[in-house]
């Protein structure tokens, strides 16, 4: 399954692939594919540096249709010192950009209503603005940076974000000292997720480990509670909507549950495995192949978001019964 994928993306791309294949030896898989130089300058880490100034007075608007992506990018902002405000789709967006002043928008991409890439051409052909917007996608595909770029996006980034590259790209755009094109010279990359140990947070957690959770909420209990208990009531939701759709084989409604589960599996900690189970489902229902292996793909992921439901009521309760201890 994964070499067909693979076989897709590459040949949607412009590109071909090839196999040399000996028994009893082996098979070497091997692709061309063509990309184009980049003109953008190096940064190095004494600008890096520079970048980390004291801004005062910015104020973002997050575009972002899931809860716990929305309380995620509030707490990262907070961090930064940034004034944040929060809207659930395009065209409450549009609205909010009418009635109030901001320096930079970071625009989801696929939302109900209005998605990313039909607000972003509104606010730039019928609004005639020019304000900053970066695109967040949990995703990162080549067609979709095409798109981001053609509707008048300046850069993008991948959930879960790092947030010092999110902090250089807004300090850049907001400086007005963005590179030109940046969409050229990072044909899809993934954002890493540097510093995130792999220590289990509780030991009877099997599925999630919350040392990212705990790093971006500094431990504040308050506030990883409320994180958990968002992630509690999206997640089953968005199983329920997975297992009707590949029921009723609803492909495009399938795609939809699965990327809104994707982003939640790093902020809890839930190995990069899963994840990637997660994303061929997306993958295979995007493009409808491979479609009988969908429904078990699906009970893994199913199996492993209600595991990690369990694991975080239980992390709940602990931090509820510490926090009533401490009073």
């Amino acid at each position: 399954m994964g070499l067909a994928i693979v076989k897709q993306l590459v040949e949607s791309q412009g590109g071909s692939i090839s196999v040399k294949s000996q028994i009893d030896k082996g098979s070497t898989f091997s692709f061309i594919l063509s990309f184009l130089k980049t003109k953008a300058i190096l940064t190095t880490e004494a600008e890096k540096k520079g970048l980390e100034i004291e801004l005062k007075n910015v104020k973002a608007l997050v575009v972002e249709d899931i809860s716990l992506n929305q309380l995620l990018m509030k707490t990262i902002l907070d961090d930064f010192g940034f004034e944040c405000d929060i809207a659930s789709n395009g065209k409450i967006a549009i609205e909010k950009l009418q009635a109030n002043s901001y320096n930079i928008v970071l625009m989801d991409l696929h939302m109900p209503e209005m998605n990313g890439f039909e607000a972003t051409e509104y606010i730039r052909n019928t609004m005639h603005s020019k304000i900053p917007i970066i695109a967040l996608t949990a995703d990162v595909t080549t067609v979709d940076l095409k798109k981001c770029e053609a509707v008048g996006m300046n850069d993008y980034i991948s959930k879960p974000v790092e947030e010092r590259s999110l902090f250089s790209k807004m300090v850049r755009l907001v400086n007005n000292s963005a590179p030109l094109n940046p969409f050229v010279s990072k044909h899809n990359v993934l954002i890493s997720k540097e510093g995130i140990q792999e220590k289990p947070a509780y030991e009877k957690a099997e599925y999630t480990d919350l040392t990212y959770l705990k790093h971006r909420t500094k431990s504040e209990p308050i506030l990883m509670m409320e994180m958990i208990s968002i992630y509690l009531e999206q997640t089953p939701a968005l199983i329920s909507s997975m297992k009707q759709s590949l029921l009723d084989q609803d492909w495009n409604l399938l795609h939809k549950a699965v990327h809104k589960l994707i982003p939640s599996f790093a902020i809890m900690g839930i190995s990069s495995n899963f994840e990637n189970i997660a994303r061929k489902i997306q993958e295979n229902a995007g493009i409808q192949q491979n479609i009988d292996e969908i429904p078990e793909l699906a009970k893994q992921v199913e199996k492993v978001c209600m595991q990690a439901c369990e694991e975080l009521r239980e992390a709940y309760r602990s931090i509820e019964v510490a926090e009533q201890d401490k009073r």
